[in-house]
Formats: structure tokens, C-alpha cells, sequence
């Protein structure tokens, strides 16, 4: 690497601890009261509302949505179910006891499930309806947000999101992906929030420790994860949408914000029973 290359390297690495660097303690600024209201809401359960740009500070105008009433989820899926899921993913076989079993807790004769891939239809494909409404109702509350297809056929939604919370506050470029079953009740919801810019990562080495409520898959390694499985709901108002998905993941970086701004604590941010 010349010496050009290597100083455009150290600028960007500079520029980025100065973006994610914040002072210990609390902001001495007039925002602060706004962020101390909002750790409160947190802290009681109570909702937020998200304007078209991601704004919770409710500085900015245009359609508001209120986050809806639910808990951060923690990932309780047993180790077993984990490895299932992980056999599934890289394609390799499982075994089949003769009462149906696939976890090995029962014994008998075991069969290997030959290779292959189960067939995949996607959603937007059964119910082109829905995607029809997904692109109007984020057409309303995130306009600024563009539709996308991914190698392996699953749409998401490209756009950027600033809260506002801390000054000079830094945008959050984000990926909503649709899972090829959306909607379907799971840890985190069918819609996956991935971090694009700042990264995960640049995060993680930012604040020291990695946040509690992630979620990891192959596919699109480490997504925010917004939301337990039994605040979850289809067939009313506050179905799985990517409307929806986003608010929950603009409530997740609402506290990340507060964490770094001294305004939350760390522990209540990774509280296991969420905030």
C-alpha cells in the first residue's frame, strides 16, 4: 500500500472514531431534556413516534407512526433447534427417527434425509396484494426509501434514517429484508434490519461490547433484533410490515443513541426481557 492509500486509510479511521465517539457522561446541550424524556419512554414501556426520516425527537414534520407497544427480543432458542436451523441453512443432512423425531432424543432405527432443497415460492409471488399494499404504506411513512431484489430472490428496502437524537447525530443507512415466508411470527420478525452504514461492526468496536438483542443468520449475518415473537401480529393493524419493522428497528437505535449518549444504561439496553 503507497503512502497516499495508507493516509486516505487512517483518515477514514479517524473520521469514523470521531463519528462514533462519544463523551463519557452526560451531553451538556439543549437536546439533552429531549433524550432524557425519550430513555424515560423506554424505560416505561411507553410508545414513541417515528417521522418519514426516521425522527423521534418530533422536530421534524410529516406522517408520524407510533412504534408499537412490544419488548426488544432475546433469542431463547435452545441449542438444539440452533443446530437444526444451522444443518438447514449450509444444506447438510439430518437424521429422522421412526417416530418423526429429528432432534436424536428418541432412539430406533434413524434415517438420513436424502439431499436436496425444499422448494421455495415467495411471498410476493402467493400475495402480490400485499406487496402491493408493503409499497404504498412505506410509499406514506418512508418515502425516501427504494425497493430492491437480492440474488436469491428476496426483496428489501434500501434508505437512511436519522433520529436526531444526538447532535450532530451521523444518518443510519439500513436494509429491511423481507424473509421468502413474510409474514410469518419468528424472534425478530419476518423482515430483517440490517445495519449498512455505520455497520454493525463499527458499532460493536465503538461501544466495547456487543449489543444483546442481535440476531445472526449465513445470509445476512448480524440484524437488529427488534422484536419478540409474541408481539407479533397478523391480520390487524399492526401486521408485520416493513413499516412496522422499521419503527421496531428505529426504537433500537433510539437506545443505542441514549447508551451513547450517557442518557440509558447499558444494562437496561441489554436487559434480557427488552425495553
Amino acid at each position: 500500500m503507497n503512502e497516499y492509500s495508507l493516509a486516505k486509510v487512517q483518515l477514514y479511521i479517524m473520521n469514523v472514531s470521531k463519528i462514533l465517539s462519544i463523551p463519557s457522561g452526560k451531553l451538556a446541550d439543549a437536546a439533552s431534556e429531549i433524550r432524557k424524556q425519550l430513555a424515560k419512554k423506554l424505560r416505561n414501556g411507553e410508545t414513541i413516534e417515528v417521522g418519514n426520516d426516521g425522527d423521534v425527537t418530533g422536530r421534524t414534520g410529516g406522517n408520524r407512526l407510533v412504534v408499537q407497544e412490544g419488548k426488544l427480543a432475546n433469542d431463547a432458542a435452545s441449542e438444539i433447534r440452533k443446530q437444526l436451523a444451522e444443518k438447514l441453512r449450509r444444506g447438510e443432512t439430518i437424521e429422522v427417527g421412526s417416530d418423526g423425531d429429528v432432534t436424536g432424543r428418541t432412539g430406533g432405527n434413524r434415517l438420513v434425509v436424502q439431499e436436496g432443497k425444499l422448494a421455495v415460492r415467495q411471498w410476493y409471488e402467493i400475495d402480490p396484494q400485499r406487496l402491493a399494499d408493503e409499497k404504498e404504506a412505506m410509499r406514506r411513512f418512508f418515502p425516501r426509501f427504494t425497493l430492491h431484489k437480492k440474488n436469491d430472490g428476496r426483496l428489501y428496502w434500501y434508505g437512511t434514517l436519522r433520529l436526531n437524537v444526538l447532535p450532530n447525530g451521523w444518518p443510519w443507512e439500513i436494509a429491511a429484508i423481507y424473509n421468502n415466508d413474510h409474514p410469518h411470527p419468528v424472534m425478530g420478525g419476518s423482515v430483517r434490519v440490517v445495519l449498512i452504514n455505520p455497520d454493525i461492526n463499527t458499532v460493536i468496536n465503538a461501544l466495547g461490547w456487543t449489543p444483546h438483542h442481535l440476531l445472526r443468520s449465513n445470509d445476512d449475518g448480524y440484524y437488529l433484533c427488534t422484536t419478540r415473537a409474541e408481539d407479533i401480529s397478523y391480520g390487524t393493524r399492526f401486521e408485520t410490515t416493513a413499516v412496522q419493522t422499521i419503527s421496531w428497528a428505529v426504537k433500537w437505535l433510539t437506545a443505542l443513541e441514549l447508551v451513547l449518549s450517557g442518557d440509558m444504561s447499558k444494562e437496561l439496553f441489554n436487559s434480557p426481557n427488552g425495553i
